[in-house]
């Protein structure tokens, strides 16, 4: 890691100092950095006059004011990954999870919401990229707002807006989806779970609340 890091910041001495402390930063972010060397990194900021990666009293080059929106965009641990997913069932009340590819974790489907992006659109276009499933916004019955430790992200929290959604259409994985499941009311899950579908979803769902 410290090899790499002294390699990535010798190329980066042609800049200016704010543009190669900013882009050291962002290459830390985004590596194997313990998180222990992350404040120090942070306080780099203050010693140049950035107090946060979009903070600066100089402005950035443009390529590293696209590299700190990336950075800004990333998860973090002190705030959770927001992400739209549906409690789906099929008219049988089957209930239909996802398993992504290189996890173990079944979940529902969905997926993060982008900048600026509402949640149910989100969703829509989840859905469809990921399952093929084409339905329309005034199908999608809010449930709420919920909170997990994240499956896939040790350490990270999901604060996931979910909604109903009963559909006949027949889902087929694509892009980061490996498998589907679908569990049956009064049979017990045999798969390994994802903590917001364990502690949130399956209980909205057999308590008939997001029916």
């Amino acid at each position: 890691m410290t090899l790499r890091l002294r390699n990535f910041r010798d190329s980066q001495i042609a800049t200016r100092p704010a543009d190669a402390a900013a882009a050291i930063y962002a290459f830390v972010i985004a590596s194997d950095c313990p998180e222990k060397w992350r404040p120090l990194f942070a306080r780099c900021y203050s010693t140049i006059g950035r107090a946060s990666p979009c903070a600066a009293s100089e402005p950035p080059s443009p390529r590293l004011a696209a590299t700190e929106s990336s950075l800004l965009a990333m998860p973090h641990p002190s705030r959770p990954i927001r992400i739209a997913a549906a409690l789906l069932t099929d008219s049988r009340n089957r209930l239909l999870l996802v398993r992504k590819r290189g996890t173990e974790s079944f979940m529902q489907p969905g997926g993060k919401i982008e900048a600026r992006e509402e949640p149910g659109a989100a969703l829509l276009r989840e859905l469809q990229e990921e399952l093929g499933l084409t339905e329309r916004r005034e199908a999608l019955a809010f449930l709420g707002r919920f909170a997990a430790p994240a499956a896939n992200e040790p350490g990270f929290t999901v604060e996931a807006e979910i909604f109903r959604l009963v559909s006949d259409e027949t889902p087929r994985p694509a892009a980061e989806i490996a498998e589907i499941a679908w569990l049956m009311p009064g049979v017990a899950a045999t798969v390994t779970l994802a903590p917001l579908t364990r502690d949130h979803v399956l209980p909205l769902w057999l308590s008939g609340s997001g029916d």
